[in-house]
């Protein structure tokens, strides 16, 4: 070979290599270019997805009503499981059914009774109160009961305990009345 060809064999030699180092760049900047470009992307959607889910979540939030219930307990309640365990000597207990037909007219008896001078301790006991439920039966009564789990009560009864026993079992409005001084 002559210095020439040698020259030409070099300089082709030469470009060969800066061509290969260009075209393996340019399949590096492809591959950064690609990698660029799905970053991007998975940025944006992510991006995208949080903007789309707090304006829902803030929509949620304002939407509901922040209404505050207030509870309260009505201590002028019981169930029949703790007819003997009040905290009073002595007190009534008058048993219905708060869906009967006459349950107005029961409740006004309390609250009548309980505006007089003097008056003992009186509860109700909700007949349609699931704890309640267990103790009723509509043939059968039980005016003798010693606990809790001896007792059965019919629709309306007027049950008063003194000392942790049962002192008088009334089943009927006049007898009620009665007893109650109305």
């Amino acid at each position: 070979m002559t210095k020439k060809t040698m020259k030409d064999a070099k300089v082709d030699e030469k470009q060969l290599k800066k061509l290969a180092k260009k075209v393996n760049r340019t399949e590096e900047q492809k591959e950064i270019k690609k990698f660029i470009l799905i970053l991007g992307i998975v940025i944006i959607l992510v991006i995208g997805v949080y903007f789309f889910t707090k304006i829902y979540v803030v929509k949620d939030t304002n939407d509901k009503d922040d209404t505050k219930t207030e509870v309260t307990f009505n201590y002028n309640k019981t169930i029949l499981g703790s007819l003997f365990n009040r905290p009073y000597d002595e007190y009534y207990v008058i048993v219905f059914d708060s869906e009967d037909l006459q349950a107005n007219y029961y409740y006004n008896l309390v609250s009548s009774y309980q505006n007089k001078a003097n008056a003992s301790k009186i509860y109700i006991a909700d007949l349609n109160d699931s704890m309640n439920k267990k103790f009723y039966n509509k043939d059968e009564s039980n005016p003798q009961a010693q606990e809790a789990s001896e007792l059965k009560v019919k629709d309306l009864t007027l049950i008063k305990i003194k000392n942790k026993k049962i002192n008088s079992y009334l089943e009927d409005v006049d007898s009620i009345k009665k007893e109650l001084g109305l």
